[in-house]
């Protein structure tokens, strides 16, 4: 018997017990996916992610993605074993990693790859599944990882996977290895593709670096189907199905659906969550089946229902629009009954498609002082008699503009010049409230801020809008179908005040709200207040000869008109939409039968006048109906059916018996030089008569310019180029006329001769009137015209010297703009000086003195408003002053001012700023208001570099300063970039750029503990995972190497875990070691400690007690504690094989063999490691 140490290894594999629960199934389609980052090892999975090692030709085998079949021993992959618990466990998902080490093309040529998954016996593999990626290409050291798979495991089993190219093109990329042993349960192998002899390495010490998703299947589990906004919807709403599932994966989802044909699938829709946009056909019940391998579920159903949906979201109510008002009910709080379904329903069949809900959101609330945080709770039953209200408009086929109205005044009587907080904070919390009862409603709801705001100058008009900016604010946070609502913000009785809209996080969904009572001395004032005489007859034919002091003397078609268009000019062609909230004249209380009787007429032609002409305007009038007329709220019935067909396009009563009605349906075509005119007849009309003008309103305010038409069109020729005209027709019966028809535009083909100034009198005197005095009127004249074809000459007829000033008023013009005028004297006048002069809102008076002039010339004059005056003016004019008695003519022409709309300025200071990581600095932003610009501004940042975050104090703003800070995170890259400020105020934007210069955090060396030698035998492992600190923040990664000692020894770079078993040939050696911990900052910076392993000399083992007895063979085994041994036996003292290996033993210890017929053998000892 021979005895000695050797230096062959076997490793002892390790076997991996599964134990958790995991998903699995089989109905996903497969995909093969790339990243850089490693993947996240589940409970159960079987992996090896240490790189540690890596290199090419590992064991001298060609471990590259080019080895198919032909081209070499197989693919490259890696075996791998399961333990005595993975019974009844899949293979769900696999990654590898690449080498990151160096391809040829290969990785940036998308083509698809092979995975090839085995069973494994001996060295022989048998082929189990083949997958195939679609193409794809990476970067070489990405993750490659394939999902949704499915292999089912057994216990105690050895499997293998290969990967490799499905293509023939060219390139190669290297597959990551890991050396000596970090998954004991496997090792690289090349692998035929369809099966065969495995090719493994020399030194069995190489790993693929890879990571098996590995789970226990199981069957699904679903809960309740959930529908969101609600269960009720409208078409156009985006509707959520949505459920949630457990168990084993991949889970296969089908939704089903039914009509009311039974449930049938719906192709496509293969998630958890279902979501459409809906139509009337999506009514109807749904329900989710969920499967997997194991099994199915099936969800209990949900119903949708969905109500006829909006075919045009761009546009906020149906043009024409025919509204009316719930007045006087959920806005009340003096008794009066809510709405009932009913008169929602008689309103639609009557024509109406609209309907504003006033509401008293705050005297249906309370005040809540908790924790030091006040709020305004609305009373959850006074919610829902609201809802309840909109759903009985909503199921009516109306559209529902939902306000809040009066409300005892808390925030339309108390708007001052300044922002109250308590005003702010109770519509922040009111619309957030009612935004989120509403989310689910789509844009058949309408949301109105205010109603009829107290505003009297433009600096509560400022005020004003920063409460619109938060109500606009709190409505989009509130989510749903809040996001795109349309919101209507109302206007004050100045339409130049509003001149801008409150910012919006989307485009086109604000309306511009109006009220038209004009005159109210006719539609709603009846008792002759102290200022002026209630008017009994409204509009020119219904004027009433016998109380001719009742008559109206101001405020008829041609304001009405004259206002329309002013607001289709401010917004509507700005592609803003107004609405006329409220409108309506009621009769007056008279005890005279014929007077009565006229004002009856008067008011029903006034509300059909009013609501057509806003119609024709571009504009969505809402008549301002109560709980009894002209329909009654409880039981629906009709208590005024004239006013209900005078709003719904029907006709008005003429005056009286005799006179026609008047006529509708104009419509106007312009031509060259001519413009064709066709409209519906009156009743009663044997002619008509046609009223134009060149400005709106003007046609009603004159004579008609043809009489006698006889037809129901017209063609008007003679008329200049590029120019628009206003058209009226009134029918006329016996020399009655009619009320007027609604006013129309066209315009002339061809380019306009003309003067662009804003007073250029060209057709009208533009509402400029003499002034009195020595002035004896105006007109339009082509005697003298500084530019375009006329003037407006000033007659002049005074007996003695004096004074006299035509003038125009309600002229908007910026505050410090200087206004031009050209005035054209004649020689030999008595004029001696012109004074042109101004008188702002308030009434304050401005003005320039010229004493000398040139006669038969255009003289240019020229005023400056005063930067502190208010628009618009009450006045602007000339005053002339004379030395004497003088009769002739004057001529001014060519009043104009700069026509540079209302804006801001935005500026910074400083524009550029050093931050250090973990700093702050500040730069101060100022918005001012240009030419009397009335907004609210909001502030924002864009383009700011990763790790630093910006806030501004005062945002929004009414103007003024805010102060922008600018925080640098502590792990910020150093560099330079140009913040950009943006402040917007609705439609208007401005930036501002600010340079900020980043400097990143210093970068400390990491610290890495002291690590103390070691002794030990051969066979002897040591272990320890090095401690190593940080001190930067936020934490950096640390990373580990060996630099130098044996290169047997293996370090985890990740944790610094080292492991280190002496060979035999390592006996009585001392083994220096330097390991090194390296950060990831910039710079780089490491630290390193030396160490050293002193391995004791190896004593030989020793042989004793050998025994032959009861036909057996034994003897002990002794030695050196440490090392691995083996006992090998020969017959010949040449050939040799092993009988029993064992690892670092107890010793000593007993071998015992049966006696065998063999004459003479041999028994010797070897140490490890190695041993074969």
């Amino acid at each position: 018997m021979t005895f000695r140490a050797n230096m062959i290894c076997v490793p002892l594999r390790f076997v991996l017990q599964l134990l958790a629960i995991g998903v699995a199934g089989a109905l996903n389609a497969q995909s093969l996916t790339n990243s850089p980052a490693p993947p996240s090892p589940g409970t159960n999975d079987i992996f090896q992610l240490s790189t540690s090692g890596n290199t090419t030709w590992p064991d001298t085998l060609n471990y590259f993605t080019d080895n198919q079949t032909g081209h070499g021993n197989g693919e490259p992959g890696q075996t791998f074993t399961t333990g005595a618990n993975a019974s009844g466990y899949v293979l769900t998902s696999l990654a590898i990693r690449t080498g990151g080490i160096g391809t040829s093309s290969g990785t940036t040529t998308p083509q698809p790859y092979y995975l090839h998954i085995y069973s494994i016996s001996g060295s022989t593999a048998t082929l189990l599944q083949t997958y195939t990626s679609a193409n794809i290409a990476f970067n070489d050291g990405d993750w490659l990882k394939w999902t949704g798979l499915s292999v089912p495991l057994s216990a105690n089993s050895t499997y293998a996977y290969s990967f490799g190219k499905a293509s023939s093109t060219g390139g190669w990329e290297p597959m990551a290895v890991a050396t000596n042993n970090f998954y004991a349960g496997g090792e690289i192998a090349l692998i035929p593709t369809t099966g065969g002899t495995i090719t493994t390495g020399s030194s069995h010490n190489f790993d693929a670096v890879f990571d098996l998703g590995v789970v226990l299947p199981t069957t699904p589990i679903v809960g309740a189907v959930s529908l969101s906004p609600a269960a009720t919807v409208f078409a156009g709403t985006i509707v959520t199905v949505g459920a949630s599932a457990t168990g084993a994966s991949p889970l296969y989802y089908q939704w089903q659906f039914n009509n009311g044909s039974g449930f049938a699938n719906l192709s496509g829709f293969n998630t958890n969550t279902l979501s459409f946009v809906a139509a009337v056909t999506n009514a109807g019940s749904y329900r989710l089946v969920i499967t997997n391998s194991y099994g199915a579920v099936t969800s209990s159903p949900v119903v949708l229902t969905v109500r006829p949906g909006i075919t045009n979201a761009s546009v906020p109510l149906p043009m024409p629009t025919y509204g009316w008002n719930t007045g006087n009910s959920l806005e009340g709080f003096w008794g009066f009954t809510y709405p009932t379904a009913a008169p929602f329903s008689t309103a639609s069949n009557a024509g109406f498609n609209a309907v504003r809900i006033p509401v008293a959101w705050a005297f249906n609330s309370t005040t809540n002082i908790s924790g030091g945080i006040t709020n305004y709770p609305i009373s959850p039953t006074f919610m829902a008699k609201v809802k309840q209200t909109v759903d009985y408009a909503l199921a009516a086929g109306m559209y529902v503009v939902m306000n809040d109205h009066y409300d005892d005044g808390w925030i339309e009587n108390k708007i001052g010049t300044s922002v109250d907080p308590t005003l702010n904070a109770k519509m922040k919390d009111y619309w957030t409230q009612i935004a989120t009862a509403f989310a689910g409603y789509d844009n058949h709801l309408l949301f109105a801020a205010a109603n009829e705001p107290n505003v009297s100058s433009p600096a509560q008009m400022v005020t004003l809008m920063y409460y619109y900016q938060t109500f606009v604010n709190a409505v989009r946070s509130a989510g749903g179908n809040n996001t795109n609502r349309w919101l209507v913000i109302q206007s004050v009785s100045d339409p130049t005040w509003m001149n801008a809209l409150p910012t919006d996080t989307v485009t086109n969904r604000i309306m511009v709200e109006y009220h038209n009572y004009t005159p109210s001395l006719f539609t709603i004032i009846h008792d002759d207040p102290v200022w002026g005489n209630s008017i009994y007859f409204w509009g020119a034919a219904y004027h009433y000869s016998g109380n001719p002091s009742r008559n109206a003397t101001w405020g008829e078609e041609y304001d009405t008109d004259a206002y329309y268009q002013q607001l289709a000019n401010l917004y509507v062609s700005k592609g803003i939409p107004v609405m006329i909230g409220e409108f309506g004249a009621y009769t007056t209380y008279l005890t005279n039968a014929a007077e009565a009787s006229w004002n009856r007429n008067s008011t029903l032609y006034w509300d059909k006048y009013v609501a057509e002409s806003a119609r024709v305007h571009g504009l969505s009038p809402f008549y301002w109906s109560t709980p009894g007329s002209p329909i009654d709220f409880s039981s629906g019935a009709v208590n005024d059916a004239q006013v209900v067909t005078a709003l719904t396009g029907g006709t008005a009563p003429p005056p009286t018996n005799g006179y026609p009605y008047a006529p509708s349906g104009l419509t106007a075509t312009g031509g060259a030089g001519q413009v064709t005119l066709s409209w519906t007849a009156g009743s009663g009309a044997t002619s008509y008569n046609l009223h134009r003008a060149t400005q709106s309103g003007g046609g009603s305010a004159s004579a008609p310019v043809v009489t006698g038409i006889t037809g129901t069109s017209y063609t008007d020729t003679g008329l200049a180029s590029g120019t628009t005209y206003y058209y009226q027709v009134v029918a006329v019966s016996n020399s009655l006329a009619s009320g007027f028809s609604p006013e129309v535009k066209a315009t002339t083909a061809g380019t306009a001769i003309t003067d662009p100034a804003q007073f250029n009198f060209e057709s009208t005197v533009q509402n400029w009137s003499g002034g009195g005095g020595i002035v004896s009127g105006v007109a339009t004249s082509t005697a003298q015209h500084y530019a375009g074809n006329q003037s407006l000459a000033v007659n002049f007829n005074g007996a003695v010297a004096g004074t006299g000033s035509p003038s125009v008023g309600n002229v908007t013009v910026t505050p410090g703009t200087t206004i031009t005028f050209r005035v054209w004297i004649p020689s030999g006048s008595t004029i001696t000086a012109l004074q042109p002069y101004l008188m702002d809102n308030g009434w304050n008076w401005s003005s320039a003195w010229y004493g000398s002039f040139t006669a038969n010339a255009w003289n240019t004059l020229t005023l400056t408003v005063p930067a502190n005056a208010t628009s618009p003016l009450q006045a602007l004019g000339i005053q002339f002053m004379t030395s004497g008695a003088w009769t002739g003519t004057c001529y001014i022409d060519s009043v104009s001012w700069p026509a540079s709309g209302p804006d801001f300025s935005l500026a910074a200071s400083p524009t550029s700023l050093t931050l250090n990581a973990g700093t702050n600095g500040a730069s101060t932003i100022t918005v001012t208001p240009l030419n009397g610009l009335n907004a609210c501004y909001t502030l924002s940042v864009s383009n700011l570099p990763s790790g630093v975050s910006a806030t501004f104090t005062n945002n929004p703003n009414i103007g003024g300063t805010s102060l922008l800070t600018l925080t640098a995170s502590n792990s910020v890259a150093s560099g330079t970039t140009n913040v950009t400020v943006v402040a917007t105020a609705g439609l208007i934007s401005h930036t501002q750029t600010i340079a900020i210069t980043l400097a990143g955090p210093t970068n400390t060396p990491p610290v890495l503990a002291a690590i103390t030698n070691r002794t030990v035998n051969v066979g002897q492992t040591v272990a320890f995972t090095a401690s190593a600190t940080d001190t930067n923040q936020p934490p950096q990664t640390l990373t580990f190497a060996l630099l130098t000692g044996a290169t047997n020894a293996t370090l985890n770079t990740n944790s610094g875990a080292f492991s280190f078993r002496p060979l035999v040939t390592q006996a009585n050696s001392t083994n220096n070691f330097t390991l090194k911990v390296s950060d990831n900052g910039t710079p780089s910076l490491s630290a390193t400690q030396s160490f050293s392993v002193i391995v004791n000399p190896l004593v030989a083992p020793g042989m004793s007690s050998v025994s032959i007895a009861g036909g057996q063979f034994s003897f002990s085994v002794s030695g050196q504690s440490g090392p691995d041994y083996a006992i090998e036996t020969s017959t010949n003292l040449t050939q040799w094989s092993n009988v029993f290996i064992t690892n670092s033993p107890a010793l000593p210890f007993n071998w015992t063999v049966a006696a065998t017929n063999s004459p003479l053998r041999f028994y010797r000892i070897k140490l490890g490691p190695p041993l074969p």
